[in-house]
């Protein structure tokens, strides 16, 4: 019956999820799956998952090499205590569900998102609040690696953006950019939120939309001025 049910996610994962359930990993895979997700972020969910199928990989092959960690996740870390998830109710099959899981973590453009989500739609209906949070979540870790931020985090009235690279010489015109209600750090962005607010969400995205074409146009001046350009995601040259 796990051969036969190995259709969407592809015989090896399939086969690897029905054993990881086997061995007990309920709060992974089971009933418990969407507070489990609610606890510790979709992030590191997706990342627990990756990492648990591959020892199991590791385990059933130990004569052979051993499978590398998934070089597709992005290393980007979003934790904004958000329900954002894929309720059961809304997609039953978890075969399917942990399929838009690993799609959506796998996903580092922004249009990549907007066609998952009409594909979501389409073969499920409406979303749900919970799914709405999701996508949008997914779309803040994509926005956050284009802009050189390595960890989003909000926790009551303010979010802190770890930046990947010290701000240097860019600080204050990044400062001057993003304006009142924003500081400006050596290697952290900190924004002031209102979680009562049901638009913090998107207000906190507004300002990751902003440090991301400020990177933008750095590398364009750079390129105008004939100097070495720095990996995208970086602050400065150096």
């Amino acid at each position: 019956n796990t051969i036969l049910a190995a259709t969407e996610l592809g015989a090896g994962f399939q086969i690897a999820l029905r054993d990881l359930e086997i061995r007990g990993i309920g709060n992974l895979l089971g009933a418990e799956q969407s507070g489990f997700i609610s606890a510790i972020g979709f992030d590191l969910y997706t990342k627990l998952l990756a990492e648990a199928v591959r020892q199991l990989k590791e385990a059933k092959n130990k004569d052979g090499p051993v499978p590398p960690p998934d070089p597709e996740f992005s290393t980007v870390r979003v934790d904004i205590a958000i329900d954002a998830r894929i309720p059961d109710s809304y997609i039953e099959d978890l075969a399917q569900r942990l399929s838009i899981y690993q799609r959506l973590a796998r996903i580092r453009v922004e249009s990549e998102i907007d066609d998952l989500d009409e594909e979501i739609r389409d073969r499920f209906g409406p979303m749900p609040t919970h799914v709405k949070l999701l996508m949008k979540t997914a779309r803040m870790r994509v926005m956050a690696e284009q802009a050189g931020i390595e960890l989003v985090i909000a926790k009551e009235s303010r979010a802190t953006l770890t930046l990947k690279q010290p701000t240097g010489g860019a600080r204050d015109p990044l400062q001057k950019q993003l304006g009142s209600g924003v500081d400006v750090g050596h290697m952290q962005i900190r924004v002031e939120i209102d979680r009562d607010d049901p638009e913090w969400i998107d207000e906190l995205m507004a300002v990751l939309e902003q440090v991301k074409m400020f990177q933008e146009r750095m590398v364009q001046m750079l390129e105008m001025s004939d100097m070495v350009t720095f990996p995208a995601g970086s602050m400065s040259a150096g």
